[in-house]
Parts: C-alpha cells; structure tokens; sequence
C-alpha cells in the first residue's frame, strides 16, 4: 500500500525535543594565560613574572549575548594554576636563575580552608619549592578588614614557605592591617598612581608618601602600569623597588616570555662584564 500523502493545509508541529536531539553549544569561550615580567630598579635583574590570564569570547556568537551573560561567560573557571605551574616548571628549565611567578588568589581560594594543602600537592607534582611562588592578595582586601579565613590561609601558604603580596596597596584604609595580619611582604601599588607620576606633582607626592609607608612596614613595592620611560626613572628615584607594564614588556605567551628571559639575562651579563673591565 502506498503511503499516504501528506496534507497541505494541516497544521505544522513541531516534534518535541528528546535526550537525543542535538543541544545548541554555548558561545566558545577562549582563555590562555599570558606572562608579564617585573623588572628590579636597583639590579635590573628579572624579580618576578606575573600571570595575565585573557578572556575571549567568539564575536559571531556574542553579538546576541545580554551584557550579563558576556560578563558570566569571560569570568568562566580555568585552570590558571595549572598553567602557572607548568610555566614555572619550564622557566627553572631555561632560566640559569631562579624565578618567582606571582600568582593572583580568587576569593574562592582565599576561603578554602584546604587551598594550601591542594597548592602543596600540586607543588610537589610538578616537583616544584613553595618560594617560587608569590601569591597575589586581591585589592578587594584593602577596602575592608581582613577576614579571619583569609588570614588563616595567608598564614597557612606563608607556613608552607610561599610569599604574598598585596594587589592595589593604598587603595584603601587596611592596607597596613592586611599587611601585618597576612604575612604580606610585597606590595603591588595601585596603578592609577602610576599614570603620569613624573608630570602630575600632586601624584609624585602620593606616590612618596606611598612608599615611605610601605618602608615602615619593611615591605618591598612593585609598581604596575608603568608605560613611559619618564615613569620608569622617577619610579626609582622615589625608592620604588620594582615595576612592570608595558613601557618595559607587554604580557607576552609563555614561549617569548621565555625567549625574552633569556635574553634580557643576557644583556644583563654583557653589562655585567663591561662593567668590571672598567674598574
């Protein structure tokens, strides 16, 4: 018997969807961790590289997506830890010196109670030392007294022989009691003092006044940010132990963050050398 021919005029409907039917992916999401060496103003000498992760979001797929759901979608977890870890462990490979990574905490590791026995397992997995890993305190933390988790886990990370410093220093009233209560021994000072330091007087000021405070702590400072020559001068006449951004080296993928370690430990040793055949 042949089938019967479908009717023109009946209604369209449409079949319900099942387990089976194909599922609309979500927009791609791209995320690869970036590298930013900091420079220190008295030596020269690579003091540290921080991590930079960058989010990226397929543009044909976003252009449909609320603002919330962009926000959502470019704070998505990924493995930054895990990457910073393998960096680190090809770094002491290449690098004839030792190298300290600075590594941002989420709000999620500070209150992890367990965040430092996890950071030790995973450190003794990639047969790595607990000192080559400065962990970054968010700037959040200097706008409110400082929990009692966090301070345990900051205890806890500084115990098992790891450094901390503080993200957005004197931008807010407890920078010092997060410093004292923490361990802290490197603070990152907040950027937007950095900008024009050596044409704005006011900010000159400031950024002095700054870093007197953190010598009181004795506590060294990194200044970010920084953009212009002009800045990088100025920064280390006020006393300023270290500084970074682009006016020195923009965030580089790990294979040429690699590439310029090597070579800027180069230059460091061919001047090295000129200079002890001067005296």
């Amino acid at each position: 018997m042949r089938p019967k021919a479908p009717d023109a005029n009946a209604p369209v409907t449409t079949p319900p969807i099942t387990s089976s039917d194909p599922i609309t992916p979500p927009p791609p999401q791209y995320a690869r961790t970036l590298f930013q060496p900091q420079i220190s103003t008295h030596s020269g000498a690579i003091s540290g590289i921080s991590v930079v992760p960058r989010f990226h979001i397929d543009t044909q797929f976003s252009s449909g997506m609320s603002d919330l759901e962009k926000g959502s979608a470019s704070h998505c977890k990924v493995d930054i830890l895990t990457d910073t870890l393998r960096a680190l462990r090809i770094f002491y490979k290449s690098s004839p010196t030792p190298v300290v990574i600075n590594y941002k905490l989420s709000t999620a590791e500070l209150e992890d109670p367990r965040f430092a026995a996890k950071l030790e397992w995973e450190l003794e997995r990639f047969d790595l030392h607990p000192s080559s890993l400065r962990l970054v305190l968010p700037s959040q933390h200097c706008k409110h007294p400082p929990q009692q988790t966090t301070v345990s886990v900051s205890n806890d990370l500084k115990a098992m022989g790891c450094s901390l410093a503080i993200n957005g220093f004197a931008s807010g009233p407890h920078c010092v009691e997060i410093v004292e209560k923490c361990g802290v021994e490197l603070a990152i000072i907040e950027p937007t003092l950095t900008m024009g330091v050596d044409r704005n007087t006011n900010r000159r000021r400031i950024f002095s006044t700054v870093i007197a405070m953190a010598q009181d702590l004795d506590i060294e400072t990194l200044a970010c940010n920084v953009r212009t020559a002009g800045e990088h001068t100025l920064l280390s006449q006020l006393g300023c132990d270290h500084v970074q951004g682009d006016g020195i080296v923009s965030p580089m993928p790990l294979d040429e963050t690699a590439a310029w370690v090597r070579i800027h430990l180069e230059k460091l040793a061919h001047l090295h050398s000129v200079g002890s055949g001067i005296y």
